[in-house]
């Protein structure tokens, strides 16, 4: 079985918005709706898991009745932190007695364009490999400064990538990894869920992602998706 553990739990506070930036409106749907009604239309996407913000829970029920998200099969109260998030979401995947071996999509609400394609690559890799990012190679040169005035160092672009959504591991796998580090010290450090399943040693596979899905941070980033969405 595929999963997918949309988050839509973030307060987005680099955007200039009185609501989360996930519920901002773009030709009068909210963004999360956008990659969830994609997830929901996947041949490939058996079930939904929803995890938004406690105040927006029946925001996000009233927009899954309104759209027919029938692969919907629940949506939970998220955490203080993305990392929260996800564990809340696996914990509640869990209570439903899902196989060990289930395929989980974790993706950020905030990436409105992911793809078909993206989609099922991820899917075909997590198969194949257990674990698997969907990133893009850096494009442009990276240098480093440590003083904030000058550079000190370059980066070679040819071994840089950038992480995007969705990240996909089997069950197992990403529930031992979240519970693994629990009692971690600095359990906050972790904002990525490929951090926590590198700790236990998996390799984790590259799925080709692409320059549209971006995901919406900024001011910035929110004019950019209305100009792609109503080209």
């Amino acid at each position: 079985m595929n999963i997918a553990v949309i988050l839509a739990a973030g307060n987005g506070s680099r955007i200039h918005s009185d609501i989360p930036k996930q519920f901002i409106k773009v030709n009068n749907k909210p963004i999360f709706l956008y990659s969830a009604i994609t997830f929901n239309n996947n041949a490939n996407i058996d079930k939904i898991l929803m995890v938004t913000n406690k105040d927006y829970i029946d925001e996000v029920n009233k927009y899954i009745k309104q759209y027919n998200l029938n692969k919907v099969i629940s949506v939970i109260q998220g955490g203080a932190s993305r990392r929260e998030s996800t564990y809340l979401g696996l914990l509640k995947l869990k209570e439903m007695n899902i196989n060990n071996d289930d395929i989980i999509l974790i993706h950020d609400a905030a990436r409105a364009l992911v793809s078909d394609d993206i989609i099922n690559n991820n899917i075909f890799y997590c198969k194949k490999y257990n674990a698997v990012v969907t990133a893009c190679p850096v494009s442009d040169t990276i240098v480093i400064s440590n003083n904030n005035k000058y550079i000190t160092d370059t980066l070679n672009r040819n071994e840089l990538y950038i992480n995007q959504t969705p990240q996909t591991f089997r069950f197992d796998i990403i529930l031992k990894a979240h519970q693994y580090i629990l009692n971690s010290n600095n359990i906050d450090s972790y904002t990525d869920d490929t951090n926590i399943v590198n700790l236990l040693g998996y390799k984790i596979y590259f799925v080709k992602g692409n320059k549209s899905n971006f995901k919406i941070t900024t001011d910035f980033d929110l004019e950019l998706f209305k100009n792609i969405i109503n080209l």
